[in-house]
């Protein structure tokens, strides 16, 4: 009886054990189960790879067609119309009449001032003749001539009138003798004739005066000259031109009315361009001559081509919000579209283009803005290694990688999975992951 007692105790005891045994390995098989299904259910790591290729950038804004030229004309001077030359919509040339003023008190005031002139040009003749004629004076030969023969002929008489003094000399009361009358008649003939003869080549005439006259004359010819160039201004004033070829757009005047303001608009002809407004964000990256494509809000499929020939040097005024543009002006290629000032304009500027560059892509670069440095995360052998990078140019999807990566080199997509640090920690050990890595594969 204690022995089949004994038998049943030890039976229940292994019964016991082996449904224990087989709890724990159930419950070991569904843990187990749960962690492959948990591990199964998480997705995969993202990557993209270092590639050579193509990169360009771009810049896009809005604005609208407005002609180079874009003028209001107003005449120089009041006065009633005389003639209106343009209706609107009338293509013009450069220079050609475009409106009248009636010009008949100008065109009397320009006659009086060309006579001014004219007379004033003749004074200044005379007095340059005058002038002269004292300048290079010289005695009248004829004149020197007959002074110096009838110098000599007093010279003999006086020689003769004095010989036969001299023979008298002696005789009492010989100064009331004949020969003593004779010889003071020949030495006052001779005096006379000497002095007719200096006079001739003494007389010179007055060159200050005739000088002071020819500068007189001279300044009054200017004074009327002054005047004529103002008579001719205000008889131009009279006309208004076309400062360059366009259309007109606009009259505002019509014969007979007083021309007050603006009397004459207009346009370039063929000159559109596309003025833009750029945020300021973006204005650093424009140069002029970038090229651009430019589409019409009218025409949304067509595109024409472009380029930037203007950025302004201060930001628009007045725009009544807090956003700071640029204006920027495109020129337009050519094209079969009619175009229209003031149609919407729509410009995709080209800011640079790199071919055969190392490129990948935004979303697997980190930024320390603090430190000035880029971060890739590398899958090597081991795992995710932390790989600073130098970034050249960039657009919306893709950066040129200058140093760091090689062609062909794996990159984790930031946020795919934790990055792995392979540096030193603090005690100066290498760090590196317990399950030998999160990736498989050959190395770099």
């Amino acid at each position: 009886m204690e022995k089949e007692t004994s038998k049943r105790k030890s039976k229940n005891t292994w019964i016991w054990i082996v449904g224990t045994v087989l709890v724990i390995v159930g419950i070991i098989f569904a843990a187990r189960q749960v962690a492959i299904s948990q591990a199964q259910s998480q997705p995969s790591p993202e990557t993209t790879t270092a590639f050579t290729g193509d990169i360009s950038g771009t810049i896009t804004g809005s604005g609208h067609l407005q002609p180079r030229q874009d003028v209001s004309l107003s005449m120089a001077t009041t006065g009633i119309v005389a003639t209106v030359n343009v209706e609107v919509g009338d293509t013009v040339k450069a220079g050609e009449v475009l409106v009248r003023l009636d010009d008949t008190d100008a065109r009397q005031t320009l006659a009086k001032a060309e006579l001014q002139v004219a007379s004033a040009e003749l004074n200044v003749q005379s007095a340059q003749n005058t002038l002269d004629s004292r300048v290079f004076w010289a005695p009248n030969q004829k004149q020197v001539a007959a002074a110096e023969a009838e110098l000599a002929n007093a010279e003999a008489s006086l020689a003769d009138a004095q010989s036969l003094y001299d023979k008298v000399a002696w005789l009492p009361g010989v100064s009331a003798s004949q020969p003593s009358l004779n010889l003071e008649k020949a030495t006052n003939s001779y005096d006379v004739a000497k002095a007719n003869l200096d006079y001739l080549y003494s007389n010179k005439p007055d060159v200050q005066s005739a000088a002071i006259s020819f500068e007189t004359a001279k300044l009054s010819l200017q004074e009327a000259q002054i005047n004529l160039e103002s008579a001719q201004t205000a008889l131009d004033k009279t006309i208004l031109k076309a400062p360059f070829a366009g259309t007109i757009t606009t009259v505002n005047v019509a014969v007979g009315e007083a021309a007050n303001g603006v009397v004459i608009e207009m346009v370039s002809k063929g000159s559109l361009e596309a003025v833009l407004d750029i945020d300021e964000i973006d204005i650093g990256a424009l140069e002029v001559g970038q090229s651009a494509i430019v589409t019409l809000t009218t025409w949304p499929d067509a595109q024409i081509e472009g380029q930037v020939t203007f950025i302004a040097p201060q930001a628009n005024k007045n725009t009544g919000s807090d956003v700071i543009n640029y204006q920027v002006r495109l020129s337009l290629g050519e094209t079969d579209l009619q175009l229209r000032a003031g149609m919407t304009t729509n410009a995709t500027i080209m800011t640079f283009s790199l071919e055969d560059v190392l490129l990948v892509s935004n979303r697997a670069i980190s930024a320390d803005r603090e430190a000035g440095k880029y971060y890739v995360n590398v899958i090597t052998g081991q795992g995710v290694e932390k790989t600073e990078v130098t970034i050249g140019v960039n657009n919306e999807t893709y950066s040129q990688i200058l140093s760091g990566l090689e062609e062909g080199d794996v990159l984790l997509i930031n946020g795919s999975a934790p990055v792995l640090n392979f540096g030193p920690d603090d005690d100066g050990e290498i760090n590196r992951p317990s399950n030998g890595g999160m990736f498989g594969g050959g190395g770099r």
